[in-house]
């Protein structure tokens, strides 16, 4: 084949430049081969083998899955600015003009820089293989939205490479491979699949290549669904530090015409994770961030909660890093796993060397590491690693590390690793109530878990049950304590039960207030009922007492009663609404609230109840008749 001759409708500058550049970029190359500084890709297959000595090997390596593996759809998750989509550009090239069996070619990003970017990218390509390229279009803008529609390379083999706008109906009526770029930001990722996945029906193939954007992204979705095995695609992930380890600084520093040092390439290093802040672990890592690990947990039961707030108790992601030594390196090296595991320990944590005696006290002496090696994550993939030889070799030469997320802290339940979900009410509802209303799908969900699993209900609802129980446990000797007492001070059985009926009167009083104030009757509320209770006997055995001593005065028992209430409505009355008062304060408590409510309700009702409802059960008891002179 000739030259590559692609009449470009581009602007003069543009097309100089990118001349200039392309000129300047394998002249570069060509040294960089001369030197022997990269493998070239062993492959059977031919066509591949026209790819020059160029690429990284993480790009090589998705490029032989594309042309030799059976997946149908290949996903890359990758670092930012890693070369991915100009290697793709490679491959388009190649399909696009091979002379058996081309194939369309259409890239989707999420803007036209990007495409203009992409079309550039396989220009390059097409100038390195020496494709004949016959035309490329102008781009074609939508004058509304300003968004590009079109930009297009034609081969000679009629195929083309075209550059499509980020709208699933632009994948209508196209057969082709399909390149997806940036995937995670692009909007309505989904009906793009759906477009993009009937071209498997004539094995194209479908690209999709994104950094991250967040757990909850479509993207990471379909990542994620890859690893466990539900979607049968071809799945491949590079970090920046990846990249760099297989020579992506060096290149840089070549094309830069700088020189290429470990120490500078980690420094560099440094200050691109420094620079980025949170956001490294997304666009250098390819770890999706967590903006809200409570998100996979959001069950239509819970209408009554506020779904955006349900902590789950494991909020507490850590980053960690897996190394895992590469065998055939350590021999080249000399250098073994437990040597290395040794040497990694004391730079990191530190080895003990000896002892210093500080009067009574023994200091240990620790050698370790300088601060920014123990501290500086990033710093560790050049860290030199002594060899029995006498030499020393960046760990990144002997070692693959990897970055993730862990769970730094796993919350155990009665022995059980547990994960807690907390709500709250956005309703007037109680808890009880919504733990009520949800008791029947939360059953049916206990009948679908495997063995092992279990869901029961907590917080308040859970505390309020346990207090209720304990005291449930100790409320027949309270009982036995209490009618024991009446009856030591009234020496009556008859009386003493009297007194006691008059308890109950406050449950009336509590169940209003309650309801009035929209306060729980937990385990607190329950303990101020209980309280409640004494309070009210203790004003029904002063009562009683009373009429006991003005009987025995010599007063008819019609009259002891009627005086007797009558001398001590305001003692009693008065003590009572010393009681509510005091409450008052406690009332506006999220602890005490509802026992101070209930207290106030109970006490306030209970006390009117106890003037008129006591001295008619005692008249009713000892059948009191009215005296004639009254009548």
């Amino acid at each position: 084949m000739s030259n590559a001759t692609l009449t470009a409708d581009l602007k003069p500058k543009t097309k100089l430049k990118l001349e200039k550049n392309t000129i300047k970029y394998a002249e570069k190359l060509r040294e960089l081969e001369a030197k022997n500084s990269i493998i070239p890709f062993k492959d059977s297959n031919a066509v591949f083998r026209k790819l020059p000595g160029i690429l990284f090997e993480y790009q090589k390596k998705f490029i032989e899955a594309a042309l030799n593996s059976v997946y149908e759809c290949l996903v890359w998750e990758k670092s930012r600015r890693i070369g991915a989509t100009h290697a793709l550009a490679a491959f388009a090239v190649l399909e696009a003009s091979k002379g058996k069996n081309p194939k369309n070619f259409f890239y989707i990003g999420t803007s036209l820089p990007m495409a203009r970017d992409f079309i550039s990218s396989c220009a390059y390509w097409c100038k390195h293989f020496n494709v004949i390229a016959k035309t490329r279009d102008h781009p074609i803008i939508d004058k509304e939205s300003e968004n590009i529609l079109v930009l297009r390379i034609t081969f000679k083999s009629g195929k083309r490479i075209e550059a499509l706008s980020s709208r699933p109906e632009s994948m209508r009526g196209r057969q082709g491979h399909t390149l997806l770029d940036e995937a995670a930001f692009v909007t309505g990722l989904s009906e793009f699949l759906k477009a993009c996945m009937a071209m498997q029906i004539w094995k194209c193939k479908v690209f999709i290549l994104s950094t991250h954007n967040g757990v909850d992204n479509p993207f990471n979705q379909l990542c994620e669904e890859i690893r466990k095995g539900e979607k049968e695609y071809y799945l491949q992930r590079t970090t920046l530090r990846e990249a760099v380890n297989q020579g992506l600084y060096e290149r840089i520093c070549l094309m830069e015409g700088i020189p290429h040092t470990l120490e500078e390439q980690r420094r560099w290093l440094e200050k691109l994770y420094h620079d980025a802040g949170d956001a490294a672990t997304e666009e250098y890592d390819a770890i999706p961030k967590v903006t809200n690990p409570n998100a996979i947990f959001k069950p239509e039961m819970f209408q009554r909660v506020q779904k955006s707030e349900l902590p789950t108790g494991w909020d507490c992601l850590l980053r960690f890093w897996d190394m895992a030594a590469t065998d055939n390196k350590n021999s080249c090296y000399t250098v073994s796993s437990l040597d290395l595991a040794n040497f990694l320990n004391s730079t990191i944590s530190g080895a003990a060397i000896n002892q210093y005696r500080e009067k009574r006290e023994l200091i240990e002496i620790r050698l370790r590491g300088d601060q920014t090696e123990r501290l500086d994550v990033a710093s560790l993939s050049s860290l030199a690693i002594p060899t029995s030889r006498g030499t020393s070799v960046p760990l990144a030469q002997i070692a693959h590390i990897e970055y993730r997320f862990e769970e730094g802290l796993i919350w155990h339940r009665n022995r059980l690793p547990t994960i807690t979900v907390r709500g709250d009410i956005r309703s007037n509802l109680q808890p009880a109530t919504v733990v009520a209303e949800l008791s029947e799908p939360m059953a049916a969900l206990r009948e679908k878990l495997p063995n092992g699993y279990l869901i029961e209900v907590g917080g308040t609802v859970e505390e309020s049950a346990r207090g209720q129980k304990s005291v449930n446990a100790g409320m027949p000797f309270f009982l036995a304590v209490v009618m024991t007492l009446l009856m030591i001070q009234l020496r009556s059985m008859s009386r003493a039960f009297i007194v006691f009926l008059t308890a109950p009167l406050g449950i009336i009083g509590v169940v209003l207030f309650l309801l009035l104030f929209n306060k729980p009757f937990g385990f607190v509320a329950m303990l101020g009922t209980i309280a409640l209770s004494g309070m009210i006997m203790r004003n029904s055995l002063i009562l009683i007492d009373q009429i006991e001593q003005d009987i025995r005065a010599g007063e008819s028992q019609w009259d002891a009663i009627i005086n007797a209430t009558v001398r001590r409505c305001r003692p009693i009355v008065l003590t009572a609404l010393a009681a509510v008062l005091a409450m008052i304060p406690l009332s506006r408590s999220i602890f005490f609230g509802p026992m101070a409510v209930a207290i106030m309700g109970g006490l306030i009702v209970a006390t009117l109840l106890t003037l008129f409802f006591l001295p008619a059960l005692y008249a009713q008891w000892f059948k009191v008749k009215k005296n004639p002179h009254n009548l």
